[in-house]
């Protein structure tokens, strides 16, 4: 919502409130949060660790969770498609402004506080962890498909709020695999883990926007200008099907699914 309304006013002016709240961001976490476990349990430090693709070759390696992995980078990639692609979409389909825009991405961001700081751990307990993460990926790959098949804007704010189990898509999948590691280990899984949206945000932009511009020269209201979300909405599908199997050969309990 702050980026749309800065951004209405003049582009440059989100770029710098960014890197505001950024160094803020630093400030704090440098001064104020403290190192979350004692000196006897962390890890040593080692340069060669910084290496974000031996973290990502070590996370490869993990045979017990690579199935987990896959999932998570799928629907990750899904997401990084969907983040890259949205104005431009909009913008087209719907001739939206970066105000409209700004309203949408609040929804989400209102989504995903509500969930993730208030409903998460009433859904956990009701559905557990396998459960929620397959009833998440349902829904995130549904909401895809309506997202591509939407012929009017106001419809995208409807599917942006009924989409609520997907923002538990993240948490519950990390919750499943943090509990596969030791404590001292967790913090490297998770960084590990964190740099595969990285690498999303440098692949995804490319396919997507090279989606984009080939419907680009179709009417507004042709169904094949939504492409790129039955892309992602292919990508939650895969997940969700990797997912399924993973929990079945592990002997999770999926029953309840």
């Amino acid at each position: 919502m702050l980026g749309g309304v800065l951004g209405d006013a003049n582009l440059h002016l989100p770029f710098y409130v960014a890197a505001a709240l950024s160094a803020a961001n630093f400030v704090y976490g440098y001064f104020m949060v403290p190192e979350s476990l004692p000196a006897g349990r962390r890890e040593p430090f080692k340069l060669a660790r910084l290496n974000p693709l031996s973290a990502l070759l070590r996370l490869v390696q993990r045979k017990d969770i690579r199935g987990l992995v896959i999932v998570i980078t799928l629907a990750t990639f899904a997401q990084m498609m969907l983040q890259s692609t949205w104005v431009l979409y909009t913008t087209f389909r719907f001739d939206w402004t970066p105000r409209d825009n700004g309203i949408a991405l609040f929804c989400v961001g209102l989504g995903s506080v509500v969930v993730q700081a208030g409903l998460l751990g009433i859904l956990i307990r009701r559905f557990g962890e396998v459960r929620l993460s397959l009833l998440a990926l349902t829904s995130g790959m549904l909401t895809f498909i309506a997202y591509g098949l939407a012929t009017e804007g106001w419809t995208m704010y409807v599917f942006i709020l009924a989409n609520v189990l997907a923002y538990a898509t993240g948490p519950a999948l990390q919750g499943l695999v943090s509990k596969s590691s030791p404590p001292e280990q967790q913090g490297e899984l998770m960084g590990s883990l964190q740099s595969i949206g990285s690498l999303g945000v440098i692949v995804t932009p490319l396919l997507g926007t090279a989606i984009l511009g080939a419907v680009s020269r179709l009417p507004q209201d042709d169904w094949r200008v939504g492409s790129s979300f039955f892309v992602c909405a292919g990508m939650q599908a895969v997940a969700l099907l990797v997912a399924w199997r993973y929990f079945r050969r592990h002997g999770q309990a999926i029953k309840q699914a």
